[in-house]
């Protein structure tokens, strides 16, 4: 299953994990529910510059080329990319020391942003 942290980033009401855009790109109608909205600007949506970064996995299957051409398209929609700073860095690094065992320090970057780290509900997709 891949899942989809939604949570509060200051106006955004979508934050995107890495695990919805292979899926989205693979004209999946689970992942373009959610991502349609915020790429057509129907929606505000934001990724933190680390969760970008996992997407180049995608090269993996795809190769290179086919990569940057979605990393293009990712770039030039509507959503908000977040260059981690100072802030979030520490944010992030609470999280990983109290989750440790579950996220990853990419999925606390992912959720750090949150008002309310406890209540932030995920939406699931199954692979």
């Amino acid at each position: 299953m891949l899942s989809v942290s939604v949570a509060m980033f200051f106006e955004a009401p979508y934050v995107l994990d890495v695990g919805v855009l292979a899926p989205y790109f693979a004209e999946r109608s689970d992942a373009k529910k959610y991502v349609d909205e915020g790429l057509r600007g129907r929606a505000k949506g934001c990724m933190c510059e680390i969760i970008v970064a996992e997407f180049y996995s995608y090269a993996k299957v795809f190769g290179w080329s086919i990569a940057l051409v979605k990393h293009s398209l990712l770039r030039n929609s509507p959503t908000m990319i977040v260059d981690p700073d100072e802030g979030l860095a520490i944010e992030a690094a609470k999280l990983e020391l109290k989750y440790y065992r579950v996220l990853s320090l990419a999925d606390c970057c992912l959720i750090a942003p949150a008002k309310n780290v406890e209540e932030v509900p995920t939406i699931v997709l199954e692979v």
